[in-house]
């Protein structure tokens, strides 16, 4: 069995969690086939064809320095309708996770080429999922500001193309919501993207930090967040927490990792680079505070609880968890600080709840699917 996946590659831990997440689910739920997993990364989405069709050109057009945008543009309305994709010969498709919705999505570089000419011409014989699809706003955006646009247009179009689409997290369902679209409210699949958890940790075992800039993304649609502002506040968390405990900062990127040694000089930092490094380094942490959503839905796949600071809606990832969010326009050291003493506290309870949640959403998300497959003959 088939499957294909639009994905993202080689670029974030955290896409490989909602990739590994999914795989988990499909792999459950056809336990009994041999899958075949066909990945295709979006932000490369002329690499949904055989290297014999014209379309390959879109790669070497890519890869000149000036990039030639109308010459790509021109190349993909013309080539991609012609011939054959690499999707064609599945027998399912999935959209993986990340954001799907946010200010500006319906000119996301990959809609011509996957969305609106490849999925919408197989998605009649060939079933396509949108699995663990997510919303990036401003934290005070709401669904009466959504209706009626591009986006709304885009949302609505790329929802018709599907068989099933799942929302990650309140907003997006609620997005959907708004233009008569029921997308099932089911945390992410990187949350089950960790498959082996070993105990709530010791209290020998550290608390993670994982720190960005800003504590967030720095969207230029988004309230702009000093450099030091942030900073300041966890840097003095952290101060205090390492009195107290074994702190380790935990990082996803070069950035992140010259931000703790900016934040926090001299502490141990850790940078793993796939997902089973991730988990192996992580394992035995007793909590977390986390600006990546994706380290605290990753984590939470383990039963380590964390406190979530955010500045964009994708806080209600770890929301979807019941796991503390808050926002870093408003967060102090005090309140940061006690937040995550008390997830330290009440990390054995919070370690049963977690996983015990894990083993639901994976039949939830199973029971979700079932009914709108139906498979190819082998």
């Amino acid at each position: 069995m088939k499957i294909g996946l639009i994905t993202t590659l080689d670029t974030n831990i955290g896409d490989d969690f909602i990739r590994l997440g999914i795989c988990r689910i499909l792999s459950s739920l056809f336990k009994d086939r041999d899958l075949q997993f066909l990945a295709i990364n979006k932000h490369h989405p002329w690499t949904v064809y055989p290297r014999t069709h014209p379309m390959a050109l879109c790669g070497l057009i890519h890869a000149l320095p000036c990039r030639q945008w109308r010459l790509q543009r021109l190349l993909q309305s013309v080539a991609s309708s012609v011939g054959h994709s690499r999707f064609d010969d599945c027998d399912m498709v999935v959209q993986c996770g990340a954001p799907v919705l946010w200010p500006g999505c319906h000119n996301t570089p990959w809609r011509l080429l996957l969305w609106d000419t490849v999925i919408r011409r197989i998605s009649a014989r060939i079933p396509i999922l949108n699995l663990a699809a997510g919303a990036c706003f401003p934290l005070e955006f709401t669904s009466d500001e959504f209706a009626g646009t591009p986006d709304a247009n885009y949302a609505t179009a790329i929802f018709d193309y599907c068989r099933l689409t799942t929302a990650r997290d309140r907003l997006a369902h609620q997005l959907w919501a708004s233009v008569k679209r029921n997308a099932p409210l089911l945390p992410c699949s990187a949350f089950l993207a960790a498959d082996k958890p070993k105990g709530p940790g010791s209290d020998s075992g550290p608390v993670l930090i994982n720190v960005m800039p800003q504590a967030g993304h720095p969207y230029a649609w988004n309230t702009p967040l000093s450099h030091d502002a942030w900073l300041n506040v966890i840097g003095a968390v952290i101060k205090a927490l390492s009195q107290r405990h074994r702190v380790v900062m935990l990082c996803h990127d070069a950035t992140e990792y010259e931000t703790a040694q900016e934040v926090a000089p001299g502490m141990p930092r850790v940078w793993p680079k796939h997902a089973r490094e991730y988990f192996e380094l992580t394992a035995g942490a007793k909590a977390a505070i986390c600006n990546r959503m994706h380290a605290s839905v990753g984590l939470a796949g383990m039963g380590v609880p964390s406190v979530s600071v955010c500045g964009d809606s994708r806080l209600l990832m770890a929301d979807a968890l019941e796991l503390p969010t808050f926002s870093p326009y408003t967060i102090t050291a005090d309140i940061l600080e006690a937040a995550i003493e008390h997830e330290i506290t009440e990390r054995a309870k919070t370690y049963n709840r977690l996983i015990g949640r894990q083993q639901q959403v994976l039949e939830e998300y199973s029971a979700a699917i079932e009914p709108f497959f139906h498979p190819k003959s082998d």
